[in-house]
């Protein structure tokens, strides 16, 4: 094991000076993980992804999309028998349907249209592992409608059907019947059948019919026209537990539309009626009430147990991969790369045209370090380059083609090349672009805004300094608290002076009431609650009161964040900040394993769809991995090293984690990882203020000391 460090009760050294007392420590045995840009994977003891083979031996039938004649008013209905019937024989016995999402995905792909034939649904069957599927017509007539239902086996040739007439309103208990004699042919049982539509029901065929077009809707990605669907659905059976559940389902997937608090109510509504659901769809409201509720840990084991048993469930890959992927590392103390791509692929093989897996699977390799398959998977999921591609000539059109992009799209492409590639002068060029002087003043004091971040992402505070002063001009008050976070940072080597001037500048400070433009609901990070800021104010001012060495100042703005009133839906999360304030004057005197103890009682939870920068709190996971590193705790500095930078504003963090994951990968006798970190820290500071330069030319010699003395590359 890796001994700890004894701690030191003075102040702690700065970032330049502790990186040459950090390579100076003994080198021990390397670590056998998988990395990438420094980013460890699965760790020790993590439990593996539940696969397929490890499930519980059930028969699983493929219900395809029914051929509909007759009336057009009724085509949702092709669709919308498939789901019925599948949902009635889904946990019936040991009986599973594969996954509807699959099963369409694998449809569009064979470039099927129309009616289905039998081998290539016997084809998308076999993909999917049923050993089972049902091809079926719907034939209406004045009203009538005759519902017919053919089973086929994989196994042999024979076909069994079904079939059943009655009136359009009465289509539940026809579609009941047909999944009762499905059930009996595959698997006789003694007793009623007990499938999910009868406890699922509704008795408004209006309220049936909107579910059904809701659930063909978010099939395809149409998440408004779904949830105006479903919201009809349960306005006329206020009891429709399915309406209810793709109601939560859709607000999820809208972050900007509904507040973590509203998507939370309504899962909590769902609970209410999770009796009225089928064991599929309880598994499924359990990892969603898990993720509105903010608690990764919960939603992690809801989802591994529901892709346990049910491993064709897209939804359940889905938020397995979302636990593990960057959405969820600031929670989790670490980035599980290996296990992230293995659900989502996992997603991919039962959807191949899910975007959102793609999307995931791009992040990753970028985040990796596999650029080129970064690209090629941007490129699938959306006909574009996300960043700028290796090619000249794709180069050259890349940027061509940003000179028409409205602002919004800009800001995207500079955060994505700040945070997905080390070429800052990239992202530099996207910000010129955003602070052009023929914009309205607004957009202008935006774009300023923006050119900050990367500057500051560059180690130029100087340059980041004139950006917020332009944006303060522009629109008054606009940078003045962005510009007293950052250098709250302690890899911003700042005098007593100029620390002591942006804190009185933040003392006069008053959020403005409103800003003009439309893009952002503030300029720190667009989600940022505005009831926050007061608070955000304080806790800032509490951070330099803490890094002037201010402690009794320090410690009266964290008194007066624990005692302030905050939204019950914010999950304690001023008195978290104010344990933050506590641990960064325990650091400032170097009491290390203090700052540690009052960080790990900082509850890291919150609605992953909460992107504020202040609920994801960066400065507190820099503040554990710091401490864990001057305690000699290396695995578990890494693992938190290791979530910082990965989303949004956080490209700040970037090449000073690198510096520091490349100090320990060196301290731990792992030459070729620290030359990785330490080459993208000096990709991104290249071009630092020249108070940095020092530190970046030292970093250089270090490279060429390792490559030169292990035959590194």
């Amino acid at each position: 094991g890796v001994e700890h460090a004894r701690r030191s009760k003075r102040r702690p050294p700065r970032w330049a000076a502790a990186a040459a007392a950090l390579v100076a420590v003994a080198a021990v045995a390397g670590l056998a993980w998988y990395v990438g840009w420094g980013r460890p994977a699965a760790l020790e003891g993590e439990p593996e992804v539940a696969s397929t083979e490890n499930a519980v031996a059930l028969t699983r039938v493929a219900v395809f999309p029914f051929t509909v004649q007759g009336s057009s008013e009724l085509s949702y209905l092709g669709e919308g028998v498939m789901e019925l019937l599948g949902s009635a024989l889904d946990g019936a016995g040991e009986l599973r349907r594969a996954d509807p999402y699959a099963v369409l995905s694998q449809l569009r792909n064979t470039g099927a249209s129309g009616e289905i034939d039998i081998e290539t649904a016997r084809g998308v069957t076999r993909a999917l592992g049923a050993s089972h599927f049902v091809l079926g017509r719907l034939l209406e007539l004045n009203g009538t409608v005759r519902i017919s239902a053919s089973l086929y086996s994989l196994a042999e040739d024979s076909t069994w059907e079904s079939s059943q007439a009655g009136e359009v309103d009465e289509l539940q208990e026809l579609v009941h019947a047909l999944a009762r004699d499905i059930l009996v042919y595959i698997e006789p049982v003694v007793g009623e059948f007990a499938g999910s539509i009868r406890t699922a029901s509704t008795t408004s065929y209006g309220a049936l019919r909107a579910y059904l077009r809701g659930q063909a809707l978010m099939r395809r990605g149409a998440d408004d026209s779904a949830w105006v669907e479903f919201k009809s659905a349960v306005e006329q059976d206020s009891l429709f537990a399915l309406a209810w559940l793709g109601l939560a389902v859709a607000e999820h997937r809208m972050p900007r539309r509904f507040s973590a608090a509203q998507n939370l109510a309504q899962w909590e509504r769902v609970r209410r009626l999770r009796a009225r659901l089928s064991p599929r769809n309880r598994a499924l409201l359990e990892v969603g009430h898990a993720f509105a509720r903010g608690d990764v840990s919960a939603a992690e084991r809801a989802a591994r147990a529901m892709v346990t048993a049910y491993p064709d469930a897209a939804e359940g890959w889905m938020y397995l991969g979302e636990t593990l992927s960057y959405h969820f590392a600031w929670q989790r103390g670490r980035l599980s790369v290996v296990e992230a791509e293995r659900a989502f692929i996992r997603l991919l093989d039962l959807d191949p045209n899910s975007q959102l897996a793609q999307a995931h699977l791009s992040v990753l390799a970028y985040y990796d370090g596999r650029k080129a398959q970064g690209d090629s998977l941007r490129l699938r999921a959306t006909g574009d380059y996300w960043v700028p591609p290796e090619d000249s000539l794709e180069r050259a059109r890349y940027f061509a083609r940003l000179e028409s992009l409205e602002f919004g799209a800009l800001r995207t492409r500079s955060m994505a090349i700040s945070l997905m590639t080390d070429s800052l002068s990239d992202a530099a060029r996207v910000v010129a672009l955003q602070t052009d002087r023929a914009r309205e003043d607004s957009l202008l004091a935006l774009g300023h805004h923006r050119g900050a971040w990367v500057s500051l992402a560059r180690g130029r505070w100087q340059a980041a300094l004139t950006h917020f002063g332009e944006a303060n001009r522009l629109q008054p008050g606009l940078g003045v608290l962005e510009r007293a976070w950052y250098s709250t940072f302690p890899f911003f080597e700042l005098d007593s002076t100029t620390l002591g001037a942006i804190r009185d500048s933040l003392v006069a400070w008053t959020p403005p009431p409103t800003y003009v433009a439309e893009e952002t609901k503030y300029p720190l990070d667009e989600r940022s609650p505005r009831w926050l800021l007061p608070h955000a104010k304080r806790y800032i001012l509490g951070l330099l009161s803490a890094r002037l060495g201010d402690v009794d100042a320090a410690a009266r703005y964290a008194e007066r964040l624990e005692s302030a009133n905050e939204p019950a839906d914010s999950i304690a999360l001023l008195h978290d900040l104010a344990l933050e304030v506590r641990a960064s004057s325990a650091a400032e005197r170097g009491d290390w394993e203090a700052a540690l103890t009052l960080l790990a009682d900082a509850e890291l939870r919150g609605p992953g769809d909460f992107l504020a920068a202040f609920v994801w709190r960066p400065l507190g996971r820099l503040q554990r991995a710091e401490a864990l590193m001057h305690l000699g705790r290396d695995t578990e500095a890494l693992g938190w090293y290791s979530t910082l930078g990965l989303v949004y504003n956080e490209y700040v963090f970037i090449a000073p984690v690198q510096l520091r994951e490349g100090e320990i990968y060196e301290r731990l006798g792992d030459p070729a990882e620290a030359v990785r970190h330490y080459r993208r820290f000096v990709a991104r500071w290249r071009d630092a203020d020249p108070q940095y330069q020092p530190l970046v030319d030292d970093v250089r010699a270090r490279i060429a000391r390792l490559t030169a003395d292990n035959a590194v590359e």
